[in-house]
């Protein structure tokens, strides 16, 4: 093997996982009167360095940072740590929790969809959140913004079709 480190893909979709999870807890609005506090545990070393789980509090999130503050009652310790290092389970408790407490539905996964952008209204590097903006609002431009799922695409391709005046991004929708 070359001296290429090996992907590790369930580690990968793990963190994958993770990401969504604390995307979802980052959008959330409102926090429930009874989601915080609420115990979590994160992954530390102990004093002979090897890993442990210590239980503490969360007591406030930052969604713009993607932190929250975690409180120890017993050594009054607190600090600010980054959602990450929360154990994903705790993570996936508290977005439960928060559904049922908010009452709130399971938001739709996303899935990635091929979007075709007319290069006369955007330039190459348009940012996905344009290209959906444009998508979603549709204000009856011409040429639009095109979504197609993969099959589609590669059915359009198959039988020959070009698109000389249209950028072609693959992007998480809802």
């Amino acid at each position: 093997m070359s001296g290429q480190p090996k992907i590790n893909y369930l580690h990968q979709q793990l963190c994958w996982v993770t990401q969504n999870i604390i995307d979802a807890i980052c959008c959330i609005k409102e926090i429930p009167e009874d989601l915080l506090p609420h115990i979590v545990f994160v992954e530390e070393v102990n004093g002979k360095g090897e890993p442990c789980y210590t239980k503490y509090q969360m007591v406030d999130i930052d969604p713009v940072e993607k932190n929250c503050i975690i409180y120890d009652k017993e050594t009054d310790f607190r600090e600010e740590i980054s959602l990450e290092a929360i154990n994903t389970d705790w993570l996936i408790t508290i977005w439960n929790r928060y559904l049922e407490l908010s009452e709130e539905n399971e938001p739709e996964p996303k899935s990635l969809y091929v979007f075709l952008y007319p290069a006369e209204r955007f330039g190459r590097n348009a940012t996905d959140e344009e290209i959906v903006y444009d998508y979603d609002v549709d204000e009856g431009q011409d040429p639009c913004v095109e979504k197609y799922t993969f099959d589609e695409f590669a059915a359009m391709m198959n039988d020959g079709e070009r698109f000389p005046d249209m950028y072609i991004r693959f992007i998480n929708y809802s």
